[in-house]
């Protein structure tokens, strides 16, 4: 009793703190997705982050305004996600594979299907960085441990370039991020996705679920489409989720991280829902590759796929990857991600 009592205080003291320090922010998030905030919204607002973990712009995403309370049991926040990561991959050492985006391409090199080059200042000299602007005219820097497109920059340089030009954006970008970053030849996405946003790579997330038994379970793709000026398609900055049925490949819902929805991309005004993803079944086998490669340990990974003219080439991996699908298809996944976690993991 007296453990039950000290929580019930921790939670009563959070909820006033955080009622006094954030009620601002509060309506502010409201506002973006619509909303005024009352009184009575604004103590629900507060109760669910504090006691069930469940951030304010989730909030208005799960459209919990509208929802039932066993509605609301469904969804998984961001927050609570890591429960249930932290229950399938048990290995935390093999984390830095994938927080360092070298470490991940060095792991998974026959996946990527391109050239990429570490950018750091104790390993990497001018020349190799000169060398691989003269194979590769444009390439993609990303910063070495950035998510959420962060940093992430086109690059390119004209033959005509001299050395000091090269250098000169070279000492740039180590001052700008001094734990160094990889420059990665450019992938030419096919016509048919590139139609939708043409300034950016817009790529599949594909999460998978590694079973004991080696099976592996394809957990709620989705598609990601840039907006706007933007040359990424993070959601984060601006993007578009689109969940894809993952029986047979095609968008069944679409909205961004205002909770938006759309038929039609913004831009181009190109029919986003019922889009049928190509080459479906070869991306599929490509993931369970990919999800058997992996360290043991690591039996969740969210796969961030191109479609090229000549395959499937991957982008990134990421062993933390967040269930933002829910936004989209307005459905949590709680009862089947527990359900697949209590039948392969040691899950109490």
């Amino acid at each position: 009793m007296p453990i039950i009592d000290s929580v019930r205080k921790e939670v009563a003291r959070s909820t006033i703190l955080m009622n006094i320090l954030q009620k601002g922010r509060r309506k502010e998030i409201g506002r973006k997705f619509g909303y005024v905030i009352t009184p009575s919204m604004d103590k629900d607002l507060v109760r669910e982050r504090v006691v069930n973990q469940v951030p304010y712009s989730e909030y208005f995403l799960f459209n919990f305004p509208v929802c039932s309370a066993e509605e609301r049991k469904r969804f998984v926040s961001d927050i609570q996600r890591m429960e249930y990561i932290n229950v399938m991959n048990t290995n935390k050492a093999n984390e830095q594979i994938f927080c360092n985006k070298f470490k991940t391409y060095n792991y998974f090199k026959s996946f990527f299907k391109r050239e990429i080059l570490e950018l750091n200042r104790k390993t990497t000299s001018v020349d190799a960085v000169i060398d691989f602007f003269t194979r590769h005219r444009t390439c993609i820097f990303k910063p070495i441990n950035a998510s959420f497109g962060r940093g992430i920059a086109k690059v390119r340089f004209s033959p005509s370039a001299s050395k000091k030009e090269v250098v000169s954006w070279y000492e740039d970008m180590m001052h700008k991020y001094p734990m160094g970053g990889v420059l990665e030849e450019y992938i030419v996405q096919t016509t048919d996705l590139s139609d939708f946003h043409p300034s950016s790579l817009n790529t599949l997330r594909v999460s998978t679920i590694r079973c004991p038994n080696d099976d592996v379970i394809i957990f709620h793709p989705f598609l990601r489409l840039g907006v706007g000026p933007s040359i990424v398609d993070n959601a984060g900055s601006g993007g578009l989720i689109c969940s894809v049925d993952v029986s047979t490949g095609e968008v069944t819902a679409c909205c961004d991280e205002c909770g938006r929805r759309y038929e039609y991309h913004p831009d181009t005004k190109r029919q986003i829902l019922g889009y049928q993803i190509p080459i479906w079944h070869e991306i599929i086998c490509f993931v369970e590759q990919l999800s058997k490669s992996s360290p043991k340990g690591t039996n969740y990974v969210g796969w961030d796929i191109a479609i090229t003219d000549d395959g499937c080439k991957l982008v990134e991996g990421n062993s933390r990857g967040q269930f933002i699908w829910q936004y989209a298809e307005q459905k949590g996944c709680r009862d089947e991600l527990e359900g697949i976690v209590r039948l392969n993991f040691d899950f109490a």
